[in-house]
């Protein structure tokens, strides 16, 4: 079961390994998705970009 500690400096996670990843991941998306356009990167499209660096033959 995972459970978060939020402290005033910091946020302490307690769970199984899987479970911590998968918290920090949903985090890391609603962290983007708060972010205005113009302030997004290139990294952000992570799933085309590396379509794109894929070698045609």
């Amino acid at each position: 079961m995972l459970k978060r500690y939020a402290e005033p400096e910091r946020i302490r996670w307690t769970g199984k390994a899987w479970e911590i990843k998968n918290a920090i991941r949903v985090l890391e998306r609603q962290k983007r998705r708060e972010r205005p356009p113009e302030r997004r990167t290139a990294g952000d499209d992570a799933p085309a970009s590396r379509l794109e660096s894929t070698r045609k033959r």
